[in-house]
């Protein structure tokens, strides 16, 4: 609503990998709502952060967010990024240059915080407690009697609330859920793994 204040401008988007048809879906979305909106004409700037470690995908996304500083975009989407140490710090750092130059931001898919706790931003998503429970559901339809919630190290805080979801649903069936039952480990780590499914 505040960018309709402008007649016209740009929009920016950082998302993890603007080719990957989750985000090629979105992207599209904003870019038919922008050409549609009837105070004028808005195109969108989108940066792909490409493949790569964290350091060179957190300088893209940096240098991104200076870009839309100085073209003063009219507002900005933003996918924070995650499941690396010190995401949440590094999402901050980039929200601060946006709240500098009075550029209103909306998330996308997932928080900066971890749930509870929401940051201020306006935020479209899911509802990541239901998919979770949904899936717990259907575990426990199939006949599972030990579920167990695998998730990487430093999850998402969508992933959280699949999570809680799950364990909503197990709980609710009379199986019983515990701290044991939600393991945190990198999925590429093949020791854990193994600690994970072994003899059991």
């Amino acid at each position: 609503f505040r960018a309709r204040e402008r007649a016209a401008g740009t929009f920016g988007m950082i998302v993890p990998d603007a080719y990957y048809p989750f985000y090629m879906r979105i992207g599209s979305g904003i870019e038919k709502a922008a050409k549609s909106s009837g105070g004028g004409v808005f195109s969108v700037l989108s940066a792909d952060l490409g493949s790569g470690g964290q350091s060179s995908r957190v300088a893209r996304a940096l240098d991104f967010a200076e870009i839309c500083v100085r073209e003063k975009v009219s507002g900005v989407f933003f996918q924070p990024l995650q499941l690396e140490a010190g995401s949440e710090r590094v999402n901050r750092t980039i929200l601060s240059l946006f709240d500098s130059a009075d550029i209103p931001v909306v998330l996308i898919d997932s928080d900066i915080v971890p749930p509870p706790r929401r940051s201020r931003y306006d935020l479209v998503g899911v509802d990541n407690i239901a998919i979770g429970y949904e899936l717990g559901r259907h575990v426990i339809r199939r006949g599972a009697k030990r579920i167990i919630y695998f998730s990487n190290p430093y999850a998402a805080p969508t992933s959280l609330l699949r999570g809680y979801g799950v364990s909503l649903a197990v709980t609710e069936s009379g199986l019983g859920w515990r701290d044991e039952n939600v393991f945190f480990a990198d999925p590429t780590n093949k020791v854990a793994a193994k600690r994970l499914f072994a003899g059991r």
